[in-house]
């Protein structure tokens, strides 16, 4: 695991993103589950910027650019923007992989960027790591992780990218 802060040093070009992504123009769409297809404890929005070898978005090449530039990858397997809503308490996932093969998880990267600060956090080896604006985790695609909701802003926002 890997943990960068300010992973965008050109403030002006993340702003930019952390703008758009929280603008009332930018479009989420409501999912009724966040990490497995059974477990419908909660819902939150996302935009797939990209999926099956193909963008998915309008939005992809101003998003995923700048920071796909600062990603070591062979290959981009998907990439969406993740917008959970504010509780009044955390509600977290169970702990599961993003991406199966044969219903097995199988070797790729994973790459979180928080837009946002807020109390929300991801879990991961145990460990709980707070949403910071600009910050980076980077992790291993089978390695179990989970996500959480925040109780201290209106929204939790980050970009998941999943790579080779």
């Amino acid at each position: 695991m890997q943990i960068i802060d300010n992973f965008i040093q050109d403030k002006n070009i993340f702003d930019d993103i952390k703008n758009l992504l929280m603008s009332y123009t930018f479009p989420y769409y409501y999912y009724n589950q966040i990490a497995h297809e059974k477990d419908k404890s909660d819902y939150f929005f996302q935009h797939v910027l990209y999926d099956k070898d193909q963008p998915r978005s309008e939005y992809f090449y101003k998003i995923t650019m700048p920071i796909l530039g600062r990603l070591n990858f062979n290959h981009l397997v998907r990439a969406k923007v993740n917008c959970y809503t504010k509780k009044h308490t955390h509600i977290h996932t169970k702990m599961h992989t993003d991406l199966m093969m044969n219903k097995k998880p199988f070797e790729h990267r994973v790459a979180l960027l928080s837009i946002n600060n807020n109390n929300g956090y991801t879990r991961l080896k145990g460990k709980k790591i707070k949403s910071r604006e600009n910050q980076i985790i980077m992790f291993k695609g089978n390695e179990l992780h989970a996500s959480s909701t925040c109780s201290d802003q209106s929204i939790r926002i980050n970009i998941n990218f999943n790579y080779l």
